[in-house]
């Protein structure tokens, strides 16, 4: 039985199951605290485009598709809503204005294409999906051992792992499931929709990617691997995927269904993404670093000190007004959003002055 509840400090109105712990004791709406990259605020070196900075202790980073929303997830359990193209305009006027932020305990949090719904756990069972007005459209109940999480293209159906296994697919606007199957013998730690969406890819600690039909779930291919991926990136052309496997980066031909290459980065590695091209990989380190490599050969371009001794929680590429931006966020730290063309610039103009000064010393 559901209790009406209304948050007057809102004007809004809401259902709420009585023990649900989605919305943190304090209700008021606030402006998220922000800083560009002309304020004063953490010194970021290097071609910055923008840097968004709350006064609580950043802890989860999620960038829609589009590019056009970010939302963190701060240690003061809320969570705030950034319209970047606002914020990129330089128009005071406009800078915050769309923002706001709002008190939702949630963790694991994902986000609709449009920026307009986010999904994440309340615990261990239950999922929510809330909206930024603030609204809980569903509680989605009963899901014991919930582990990775990814929205399908359409930015409606959201499939999970479950303990033992278990995949469950659920419709978000109606909150029914379309499908519950066991996808492998033991745990899931990551699950990724193809492009088009005909295709969704997981993986498990029984050390296999498995591939399945959508909506259906029919198994299509499996992979073993040696240890389970801490992730996956699929190619936007739906051709090839890249995997992080310990401290080895495999690439993989999902057109042939074979291994491709395979290489391993200097440094400790946590988190990768593609770019838009599919021809770079970025790659985040444990030190907060990040390096630029060619997806074909493996080969590193160049590396930067993006977040020092920090942890990074979010890094995509997206684009923005027809800016392609590099998005990396830090547990504790900022979000930056590094423009890769002035990225690649500086750094290609660094390898020149170095080629040059060893030519001069042959000489």
């Amino acid at each position: 039985m559901a209790t009406k509840l209304t948050v007057a400090t809102l004007g809004v109105t809401f259902f709420l199951g009585l023990s649900s712990p989605v919305i943190a004791q304090k209700t008021d709406q606030e402006k998220p605290g922000v800083t560009d990259a002309a304020d004063k605020g953490r010194k970021v070196e290097g071609p910055v485009a923008l840097v968004l900075k709350d006064k609580s202790a950043l802890v989860e980073c999620v960038v829609s598709k589009n590019g056009a929303t970010t939302v963190i997830y701060t240690a003061d359990t809320k969570l705030h809503f950034f319209k970047v193209a606002d914020h990129l305009s330089g128009d005071k006027k406009k800078i915050g204005k769309n923002d706001n932020a709002f008190p939702y305990r949630i963790t694991g949090i994902q986000l609709s294409p449009d920026g307009e719904r986010v999904f994440g756990m309340i615990n261990v069972s239950t999922l929510a999906v809330v909206t930024k007005r603030p609204k809980i459209l569903h509680h989605l109940r009963g899901n014991v051992g919930l582990g990775a999480m990814a929205l399908h293209p359409d930015g409606e159906q959201l499939v999970a792992g479950l303990r033992g296994g278990i995949v469950r697919i659920w419709n978000t606007k109606t909150g029914k499931p379309v499908v519950y199957l066991q996808a492998h013998d033991k745990d899931i730690n990551n699950v990724m929709f193809l492009p088009d969406g005909k295709f969704f890819a997981t993986s498990s600690v029984d050390n296999t990617i498995r591939f399945f039909s959508f909506p259906k779930g029919l198994k299509i291919r499996e992979f073993p691997v040696p240890q389970p991926p801490r992730q996956m990136c699929i190619a936007r052309d739906g051709l090839s995927m890249v995997t992080l496997q310990g401290k080895t980066l495999q690439t993989w031909d999902l057109k042939l269904f074979s291994e491709d290459k395979k290489f391993e980065p200097t440094k400790p590695s946590t988190r990768i993404a593609l770019s838009e091209d599919d021809q770079s990989l970025a790659v985040a380190h444990e030190d907060g670093s990040v390096s630029m490599h060619y997806v074909k050969s493996g080969k590193r371009r160049f590396g930067w000190d993006a977040h020092p001794k920090h942890e990074i929680v979010c890094l995509r590429f997206i684009r923005v007004e027809g800016r392609a931006l590099l998005v990396t966020a830090a547990r504790n730290d900022d979000v930056v959003y590094w423009d890769v063309a002035k990225l690649v610039a500086v750094h290609s103009k660094s390898k020149s002055k170095i080629k040059t000064k060893k030519k001069r010393r042959r000489r």
